[in-house]
């Protein structure tokens, strides 16, 4: 499902970024539990991969603007910061592309897990209780994914500006909005 989903997105215009993660999205609160889940909101008026389709589209719609909406928030903020940042543009999007090529190497199951716990705020046990886990294995999990998108992200910087050294907590600073990395 989640293939027909960003495939029906890219053909319908969206970057393939934000149709993975409108994909991953959806999907994820399919998981979800009781009312809180995508799923309860289906009344059956029509075919469920017709309905996912409809409410992907409506999700990389969201994405796009507020994609929008935070460029210029962004813009207005880094404006009045400038002085106080000691990385410069360039160096912050070679720092975003190495954290987004490092977190898109994760294995799918903890890209959701992540995504679900860090951009929705469900708890280790609701999600040991979605995987069948315990929730000191869901805890191993987000910790080993965390991890390994540092590492990752860290030997990615390494290879593309060989004499570059920066540690974890600059690039966090370079990508002060993505929440992920501050846990």
């Amino acid at each position: 499902m989640r293939d027909l989903i960003i495939g029906t997105l890219r053909n319908r215009g969206a970057v393939e970024l934000d149709a993975e993660e409108a994909a991953e999205q959806v999907i994820a609160e399919c998981l979800l539990e009781g009312g809180e889940s995508l799923l309860a909101r289906f009344h059956g008026r029509c075919a469920m991969d017709a309905w996912l389709l409809r409410v992907a589209i409506n999700r990389v719609t969201s994405i796009q603007r507020r994609k929008g909406t935070r460029r210029r928030l962004l813009a207005e903020h880094e404006a009045a910061a400038v002085e106080e940042c000691s990385i410069d543009a360039a160096l912050r999007e070679t720092v975003r592309r190495a954290l987004g090529t490092a977190i898109a190497g994760l294995p799918h199951q903890w890209r959701v897990m992540l995504w679900l716990r860090h951009g929705f705020g469900v708890s280790q046990e609701r999600l040991g209780k979605s995987w069948r886990y315990s929730s000191s294995k869901v805890s191993r999990i987000l910790s080993e994914a965390r991890s390994a998108v540092k590492r990752e992200t860290l030997a990615a910087l390494a290879r593309q500006e060989p004499g570059l050294v920066l540690g974890w907590e600059e690039i966090c600073a370079a990508c002060s909005d993505d929440e992920l990395l501050t846990r």
